[in-house]
């Protein structure tokens, strides 16, 4: 009988992992200033001249409102005169005041004269203070006709014309700085699992070419904007050459995270 030889057939097992083609989630809103300023008048009077209109760049401490000053100028005047007036008032109590304490000494003055002495030299001190208080006022008053921008951005409203009235605390111009935006995009409750606060994101304009801005994530809305019917996502992001503007559309993009698939196969 021939010998016959027994052979063990090895099977293995081998694991293959296969991963789907990478995935990117892609969102689209709008820039948004990050920082809005109203301009209000700090004093009554009528509008002289305006030096900005809706749209135009502005730089900080740039002059852009003028009130018409002449009666600002004209109350500066009259305080100023009446400090002089009030000024040779106590020079003249105050002499007066030394040569009394000098009388009182010699025995030739009672001391309810000094006394009245010393009363009108403290309240020529204080009207000549007063009126002090009122020049720097009056220069205030007049220093505010001048009405400067607070920021370096864009004027996007303006609220008055030459020859309007305005009082204190009218609205004249709303800005808008824009070195840093918020990029705010919206994503449907479906697409939040996807996103997280810290989260990075290409972002770009289809309104400036070849400019794109890697940022994080923000802020994440937890309320349904009820006009875009969707959650807001929202990205700081630098703007220092101001390339983009409030109200461009933006587009936001993240890679999603990729899950290995396995699949076992037998080999023999």
């Amino acid at each position: 009988m021939p010998k016959q030889t027994l052979f063990a057939l090895a099977v293995a097992s081998v694991t293959l992992l296969t991963t789907t083609p990478s995935l990117a989630l892609e969102l689209i809103g709008q820039f948004q200033a990050k920082e809005h300023v109203n301009l209000v008048a700090q004093v009554p009077g009528v509008i002289e001249d305006l030096r900005a209109e809706s749209g135009d760049p502005v730089t900080r401490q740039a002059v852009l409102v003028r009130i018409h000053q002449q009666d600002f100028q004209l109350d500066l005047s009259k305080q100023q005169a009446n400090l002089a007036l009030a000024q040779a008032d106590l020079e003249l109590k105050k002499a007066l005041y030394q040569r009394y304490q000098t009388l009182i000494k010699k025995n030739s003055l009672s001391q309810n004269e000094l006394d009245l002495a010393h009363a009108d030299f403290q309240a020529a001190k204080a009207t000549a203070l007063l009126a002090k208080i009122s020049v720097e006022q009056a220069q205030l008053s007049l220093a505010r006709t001048a009405i400067q921008s607070p920021i370096t951005g864009y004027v996007t409203q303006q609220m008055v014309d030459v020859g309007s009235w305005v009082d204190e605390g009218t609205a004249l111009y709303r800005l808008a700085s824009i070195d840093r935006l918020i990029v705010r995009l919206y994503a449907s409750e479906h697409e939040l699992s996807e996103l997280q606060v810290g989260q990075s994101m290409r972002v770009w304009s289809e309104s400036v070419q070849d400019r794109q801005v890697i940022g994080k994530i923000a802020r994440i809305g937890v309320e349904l904007d009820s006009e875009a019917m969707a959650y807001p996502i929202e990205i700081d992001i630098p703007n220092p050459q101001c390339l983009f503007k409030p109200g461009m559309s933006v587009y936001g993009s993240t890679e999603l995270a990729v899950v290995p698939v396995s699949t076992e196969k037998s080999a023999k």
